[in-house]
């Protein structure tokens, strides 16, 4: 007889245990502490490196709050909510939040392992996994958490099955590598379908008789096991929250091919509003393609890579600047460009894109490209439009 507990996961696939998750993870997106930046898009000196030290707050990529409210968003369901800015304000609450996510994980892992279950791992699943990495590699990259926290994290992972990290580069790492195996499985996984379907129908024989639940599920929905956008957003955001060094330009590259997944599905359909439907990120559809929290995320990090130069000889620290802020400035301008291009709601220029940029061009010593794209934003809509319109750009 099947339980209720069955029912909800038979309905729900890992969505449950998800929740779940993000629930014990709270104490890391949520911040109690007054006298914090209020929200908005300018970044912090090295990406919050500088004011981690002196006991500050660093933004994030989504416009993050420290005022006792959620960081992106007030919902948590939102994508905004898997961004949270880069610093540690209370090891010891972090710590047990890691520990209890590692243990729903766990148990979701041991169902998805019962061959008598038929849950199995899906988009839900995979983004648990990946959230969890995301506040890791805040974690370890935190000056503000000792040797020994970071030790105990690093157990808690690698006791959980999780696989191990040693500082932020690795759980960047763990996060490409699960998208990574992902997309292989799903690609695996059609490739067995369809043989599955060929040999049933030869045998004259029903799909139901021959395949196991198991692959049944997976035949019915495969776009349930492909990483889309909020999971690429996830690893984007991991990068643009890390301190090192090349985070903005490794971010920059997913977002390339994110851009380049969208173009080839438009050329294939024919049109902007088929791929509206289609790759909208807030239905979670099979592609991953960019939207706004993307775009912003490479932007940050971008704007908040301008100060790391500081310490080099002159020349160098010139070079390094000038090329960053006009890295920023092309996502913004691409970001503008994709808008007007399709009609998708969420990919268009916010106040926090804008300031970002404006940030960038100010602290790169520009601040005559800061007044003109301050001017032009003037004439431009704060709506969330998909189409913001590109007057006065330049």
């Amino acid at each position: 007889e099947e339980t209720l507990f069955d029912a909800a996961l038979a309905r729900d696939g890992n969505g449950p245990l998800m929740n779940l998750v993000e629930a014990y993870l709270i104490p890391c997106w949520f911040h109690e502490e007054k006298g914090s930046r209020p929200a908005g898009g300018a970044a912090p000196d090295a990406g919050g490196e500088e004011e981690e030290r002196k006991g500050g707050t660093a933004s994030d990529s989504a416009g993050p709050s420290s005022r006792g409210e959620y960081s992106g968003s007030s919902e948590i369901g939102s994508t905004s909510f898997y961004y949270s800015s880069a610093r540690v304000a209370r090891p010891d609450r972090w710590i047990e939040a890691i520990d209890n996510a590692v243990r729903v994980l766990a148990k979701m892992q041991a169902l998805h392992d019962d061959p008598t279950n038929a849950l199995q791992t899906d988009k839900m699943g995979l983004g648990a996994k990946l959230v969890l990495w995301s506040k890791a590699v805040t974690f370890l990259g935190s000056r503000k958490v000792n040797e020994g926290q970071k030790e105990e994290v690093r157990k808690i992972l690698h006791k959980g099955g999780l696989g191990a990290a040693r500082d932020q580069e690795e759980a960047i790492g763990r996060i490409e590598e699960l998208i990574r195996s992902a997309e292989e499985d799903y690609r695996n996984r059609n490739l067995i379908s369809e043989r599955e379907m060929e040999e049933s129908h030869s045998q004259s024989q029903s799909v139901e008789m021959n395949v196991p639940k198991r692959s049944r599920q997976s035949m019915a929905d495969d776009t349930r096991l492909k990483p889309d956008t909020y999971h690429y957003n996830i690893l984007v955001g991991a990068l643009c929250n890390s301190f090192l060094p090349d985070r903005a330009d490794r971010a920059n590259a997913y977002l390339r091919q994110m851009e380049l997944a969208e173009d080839a599905f438009l050329e294939r359909v024919g049109g902007a509003k088929e791929a509206a439907r289609a790759s909208s990120s807030h239905s979670h559809s099979a592609l991953a393609v960019p939207d706004t929290i993307t775009y912003n995320c490479v932007i940050y990090a971008y704007a908040s890579s301008v100060p790391n130069f500081r310490h080099r000889k002159r020349s160098d620290y010139n070079a390094r600047r000038d090329a960053a802020r006009r890295s920023a400035d092309d996502a913004l301008r691409r970001m503008e460009e994709r808008s007007e291009r399709t009609t998708r709601y969420n990919v268009h220029p916010d106040e926090r894109s804008y300031a970002s940029v404006l940030h960038a061009h100010a602290n790169a010593g520009e601040p005559r490209d800061a007044e003109r794209l301050l001017e032009s934003m003037k004439g431009r809509s704060s709506g969330g439009g998909g189409n913001s319109g590109n007057r006065g750009r330049r």
